[in-house]
């Protein structure tokens, strides 16, 4: 890190970011903030918006790798406390990794075996978000969430923790709703609100869309890297 930063601060005209959080932990590291460039990941072939009837029983949503960084035992607590204020949903968990084993011996000791499903590297992913009502993320910190992307991609209203870039991909009130980590009491509580109503599910799944095609496009990701070359700054 010291000789990245002295190339960065002394040598370098910029360096680029592919989050807004990591420029700021670096430049809380001393890097000069001035040289600091981000460009966010982008979400390729970017689908048609969809709006989704209301059905008796909604599917939650979360997908990821099961490591500590996610915090699964939030999600499986957010959904104990949902469980206590209401019943018509399942909980679809999808991923894989070292904490399987303790993903599934939470879900014994909070009670939710019923309601949650876990699907182990399944090869239908996509159509298992795209068939989804909500998107729930507990993460203890991210950069540029691709899984989030994914949820807004395909319309869904999102319920995540303020951590890392979720703040610029989760707007609070607009397309989902960002809680503290650790919150599964609030959590609930928002999916609750979700739950009760399609239209704000469907209002908040489509500016999520939106926000996704206007800000995180491959368009948008290309052309700031042009821009970056037209002026010169990119050596």
């Amino acid at each position: 890190m010291v000789a990245d930063r002295a190339a960065h601060n002394l040598l370098a005209s910029g360096s680029i970011y592919n989050c807004y959080s990591g420029a700021e932990y670096f430049a809380s590291k001393g890097y000069r903030a001035d040289k600091n460039i981000v460009i966010p990941n982008c979400f390729m072939d970017i689908s048609e918006p969809i709006v989704r009837a209301e059905r008796a029983v909604k599917h939650i949503v979360t997908v990821g790798r099961f490591v500590p960084q996610k915090d699964y035992r939030t999600i499986v607590r957010t959904i104990a406390c949902l469980k206590r204020l209401r019943g018509d949903f399942v909980m679809d968990i999808i991923g894989y990794g070292t904490e399987e084993r303790n993903i599934r011996e939470w879900i014994g000791k909070y009670g939710v075996d019923e309601c949650v499903n876990i699907h182990i590297c399944p090869d239908n992913v996509q159509t298992l978000v795209r068939d989804a009502d909500i998107y729930l993320s507990a993460s203890l910190f991210e950069g540029t969430s691709n899984s989030i992307m994914e949820a807004l991609n395909w319309s869904l209203p999102v319920v995540a923790t303020d951590v890392g870039d979720n703040g610029r991909l989760v707007i609070n009130g607009c397309n989902g709703i960002l809680h503290s980590v650790g919150d599964a009491e609030g959590m609930a509580r928002s999916v609750a609100l979700l739950l009760e109503s399609v239209e704000l599910r469907n209002r908040y799944g489509t500016a999520g869309h939106r926000h996704l095609r206007d800000n995180y496009s491959t368009e948008i990701f290309e052309s700031k890297y042009i821009n970056l070359i037209d002026e010169g700054k990119l050596v």
